[in-house]
């Protein structure tokens, strides 16, 4: 039986996504591996595919990246850019 009409299209571009999503996942829990977080992020990036890489993303990764060095620096630069005039 052949698929036809909108989920002959669905199946085309499914692939692709479900792709990406797990490398984005596979590339997440190795990070959480080697942070040493993997106790309880590997487990919530796999069991909530997409939803649990968003959560790792805005709770672990966004905030070490803002409190790093190289964060704040870009904070600086971006700050500056925006509003050159404020010191």
């Amino acid at each position: 039986m052949a698929l036809r009409g909108p989920a002959q299209h669905f199946a085309g571009t499914a692939m692709p996504l479900v792709v990406l999503l797990v490398i984005l996942d596979v590339t997440l829990v190795v990070h959480a591996v080697r942070t040493g977080r993997a106790s309880p992020w590997a487990f919530i990036i796999l069991m909530v595919p997409g939803i649990g890489a968003v959560a790792y993303v805005v709770a672990v990764i966004v905030p070490d990246w803002f409190g790093s060095p190289q964060g704040r620096q870009t904070q600086r630069r971006i700050a500056n850019t925006l509003n050159p005039e404020k010191r």
